[in-house]
């Protein structure tokens, strides 16, 4: 691993900044039921902003160290991507550089603005590099991502809920679809994921309440379920 690599893993950071990030496993057929348990909780939970598509480009190293990093259950972990609204993906506007850095169940995201590219074009790659290389002059610290490559374009539907107390956080990803990155921009068909499955985060503090309560109100089996291996595995 490089030096820049394991630096933004490593450094220090106040404990507030980190989160624990829960993630299950359910189907598309399960939905309604779950939102309707998600809004009837007790912890008075409401929508906390408007349904939106989501789309992500997933970066890694030649040899797709994320990635195994992620199969392996390395306890210290990166995940750099791209990411955007709307559902027009053919012009990426308004992105920017999400670095979501892991230790164990705890979590935090480092974002940076990018400038906007046609994930289309045949243009594609050099627009991409063109906005991340300005990014980098500002941000020396992101130097590493100059060693890592496009893989993976990721569009799904996302739902969000927020309890009463602003302490816990749900969000509910439908309508999975991946495909492949090259230099040449997204190659090959979309692939929906396997069995229609629904992605549910739940997200709460360091020092959130009744943690064990929330959870096992869900009723829903806790998976390790990272929609970049999902994705990479898929297509």
């Amino acid at each position: 691993m490089s030096q820049h690599l394991s630096l933004i893993v490593d450094r220090e950071v106040p404990s507030g900044d980190y989160r624990f990030e829960r993630k299950f496993r359910t189907t598309l057929a399960y939905r309604e039921e779950l939102v309707d348990r998600i809004l009837t909780h007790p912890g008075l939970y409401k929508e906390h902003h408007p349904d939106r598509q989501i789309n992500s480009i997933y970066f890694d190293t030649i040899d797709l160290q994320f990635m195994f990093d992620n199969l392996a259950g390395t306890s210290r972990r990166k995940k750099p991507r791209i990411r955007w609204y709307g559902r027009d993906i053919s012009r990426v506007k308004n992105p920017y550089l999400e670095l979501k850095i892991k230790r164990n169940m705890l979590g935090r995201k480092d974002r940076f603005e990018v400038g906007s590219f046609s994930i289309r074009a045949p243009s594609f790659y050099s627009e991409l590099t063109s906005s991340l290389n300005a990014l980098i002059l500002s941000n020396p610290e992101l130097n590493f991502m100059r060693s890592l490559e496009p893989t993976l374009f990721v569009t799904y539907s996302r739902s969000y809920f927020i309890s009463a107390n602003g302490e816990y956080r749900i969000t509910v990803d439908s309508e999975l679809n991946y495909a492949r990155v090259t230099r040449l921009g997204p190659i090959g068909i979309m692939h929906r994921q396997p069995t229609n499955d629904l992605v549910v985060e739940v997200k709460y503090g360091v020092n959130a309440s009744d943690q064990d309560t929330m959870l096992n109100s869900l009723g829903l089996r806790f998976a390790r379920c990272s929609k970049y291996v999902i994705g990479m595995l898929t297509v």
